[in-house]
């Protein structure tokens, strides 16, 4: 009777161990509204690290870890129009389902005049670069996703409507992607608060390449200074390994912004410019 019961102890040690095992390396789960409702695309991931995510259309998510994360490390989940939740890692081994709270988006006040008698395009147009800007890595699917590139564009002081904006993708077999359009103000030449208070998904479907073209007309986007604009890569189909823009380097005077996690720290990297174009009314 006393060998049968060791042998059930070790047995449950084993799996109570294997399970800790698995929590250690990965958590899951589903992030939905007060009403139950799933969100969708919301940036999951560690604070300050490349380790990110971003939840499914159906609002659920699974978040891998690298070799040096650790228990008293901090899960943020956010998404414009919700108040962000973050959580120890300790604390998500239990934690299934995250509910977000709808908060309110506070955006600059700009004044608007009654119609926009110019229209400009600027950014860069040349498709020509020499490196690749790259989302989607092979050995890791929808681990990279939550990636995001920017590009900062000058304005001149006065009430201005981002009307539109196009991006280059040089390299995509995905058969279906998605990606979200956002813009920050600047604050010590970074990104700082979104001048949105909704999210803008755009759809890129039977591996397209080429310039996608985005119509922001309709989201009524002012601002009376300078603005950093993001492509972040929010969804994929199961079937592609290659997604990447191209960067141009060197272009003496220009930035390039990164976040290599949908929450990482934003990087500043001189004298890069991505293919990225704006049309702006005044």
């Amino acid at each position: 009777m006393k060998k049968k019961l060791v042998f059930f102890t070790v047995i449950s040690c084993f799996l109570s161990l294997n399970t800790i095992a698995q929590l250690s390396n990965n958590i899951s789960g589903l992030i939905q509204d007060a009403n139950g409702v799933p969100i969708s695309y919301v940036n999951v991931g560690i604070v300050g690290t490349s380790t990110g995510t971003v939840s499914k259309e159906d609002g659920s998510y699974r978040l891998f870890f690298k070799e040096n994360v650790h228990q008293n490390d901090t899960v943020r989940f956010s998404i414009i129009g919700y108040k962000s939740q973050s959580f120890l890692i300790k604390e998500m081994q239990d934690q299934q389902t995250i509910v977000l709270e709808e908060g309110v988006v506070a955006l600059s006040e700009v004044v608007v005049r009654p119609q926009l008698s110019n229209q400009k395009i600027i950014g860069r147009s040349k498709i020509k670069g020499n490196r690749n800007v790259n989302f989607s890595i092979a050995k890791k699917p929808r681990q990279n996703l939550g990636s995001e590139i920017g590009k900062k564009f000058k304005v001149k002081n006065k009430p201005t409507q981002i009307q539109s904006l196009s991006f280059y993708v040089r390299s995509n077999n995905f058969s279906a992607a998605k990606f979200r359009i956002s813009f920050y103000s600047v604050k010590k030449n970074m990104p700082d608060k979104h001048l949105t208070d909704q999210d803008i998904i755009v759809a890129v479907d039977e591996k397209k390449t080429g310039w996608i073209e985005v119509d922001l007309s309709t989201y009524n986007i002012f601002t009376n200074n300078d603005f950093i604009a993001t492509i972040q890569w929010i969804d994929s189909s199961e079937d592609g390994k290659r997604l990447a823009l191209p960067i141009r380097f060197p272009v003496f005077g220009k930035k390039h912004y990164y976040k290599f996690g949908s929450q990482a720290k934003w990087k500043r990297y001189k004298n890069m410019s991505i293919s990225m174009r704006v049309g702006l009314g005044y």
